[in-house]
């Protein structure tokens, strides 16, 4: 399914405008066409004044992505295996963090191909990754420290999860800024949601998942060329656009939108309770639901944000997405489990499926 919603577009011609600006200006820095730290796109780039480089977004996702035109030349198709991999890094992630959730229960675990399916079926997440949008490498590092701040929350090595957890935070947001800092609210929705926690606990990891960002872009900021380049990112670009460039005409637009991005996949869990049966949804989902929310939540906290400005877009909560899957396959997973359970012992309609 992922490799038939993506590549019929990835070897086509062309690509969203953002994605081609990336793209050129990963291909220049691997010719050695603009500066690690002030990459170029074109001799004048976007023209935003006291702006010397192509700093719409921090250096990482460039540099990375350069490195692929390094190794394999300067086709087009260099890029769209790019992309191809992240989504599949992504599904990995998306598989192992399932695998994480349910490493108790055998049955579950292995359906991992659900929150995949969930996922990659989501109309802006396919074309996203029909796309080279940053928001793809991105997604890969957010869902790194989702995964390790999961394990610090649920296993005895919470620090070494927590430091692991936070240096997935420096690079999803050294690949696009601020919003590459949401998955640090993971400690405190597992205590809030699950109560599985203490307040402490979850005060100490939050605390050590913030710290490890923090001290590397201090250190950044310590030489003189990485300083020029994230202040002239943060405050010629970032903040200035944000007040002064709205692109939609309400805060509440990504809300909307969102909902219409997550409709068919509500659909589905509304079709799998109605076939499922109302004694079964009460019985599975009271015992799955503070799972379910606390992923659902985290999803909200990658996307909500975005209402704070008028600068919106839909595949800016893109890296959210993975968890709305989780948290919809989380509540559907023990029934259709029990479906594939009743396939198995039928036998010969096994064989047929």
């Amino acid at each position: 399914i992922m490799i038939a919603l993506t590549l019929p577009m990835l070897i086509q011609d062309g690509m969203f405008m953002d994605a081609v600006l990336y793209t050129s200006v990963s291909h220049n820095l691997s010719q050695g066409i603009g500066t690690c730290w002030f990459p170029q796109f074109s001799p004048r780039n976007l023209a935003i004044d006291g702006v010397n480089g192509f700093l719409e977004q921090p250096p990482l996702g460039y540099w990375i992505q350069s490195l692929f035109f390094r190794l394999f030349g300067s086709s087009m198709y260099v890029e769209r295996f790019y992309t191809f991999l992240m989504m599949c890094i992504s599904g990995g992630f998306i598989v192992a963090l399932w695998r994480s959730i349910y490493k108790s229960n055998a049955e579950i675990k292995g359906m991992g191909w659900l929150p995949l399916i969930l996922w990659i079926t989501i109309p802006v997440c396919f074309w996203s990754f029909s796309n080279n949008m940053l928001e793809n490498t991105m997604g890969v590092f957010i869902l790194g420290a989702v995964l390790f701040a999961y394990k610090s929350c649920c296993g005895k090595t919470a620090f070494l999860n927590s430091v692991i957890a936070g240096l997935f935070v420096f690079l999803a947001s050294f690949t696009k800024g601020i919003p590459g800092f949401f998955p640090i609210v993971v400690p405190a929705l597992w205590w809030l949601v699950t109560r599985k926690s203490t307040f402490g606990s979850a005060l100490k990891q939050t605390a050590v998942i913030l710290l490890v960002p923090a001290l590397v872009y201090c250190a950044l900021f310590i030489f003189p060329e990485s300083r020029e380049s994230l202040s002239q990112y943060l405050f010629k670009r970032a903040f200035q656009r944000i007040g002064e460039a709205p692109n939609v005409g309400s805060h509440f637009y990504i809300l909307f939108r969102l909902f219409s991005e997550l409709l068919p996949a509500l659909i589905f869990v509304i079709v799998v309770f109605i076939i499922g049966g109302i004694r079964n949804i009460r019985a599975f989902v009271s015992e799955h639901l503070r799972l379910s929310l606390f992923f659902i939540c985290i999803g909200f906290c990658g996307s909500l944000p975005l209402m704070l400005t008028r600068v919106q877009k839909g595949f800016y909560f893109v890296p959210s997405l993975p968890f709305f899957a989780i948290g919809f396959a989380i509540i559907t997973a023990p029934i259709i489990c029990q479906w594939i359970s009743k396939i198995r012992q039928a036998g010969r309609l096994h064989k047929i499926i």
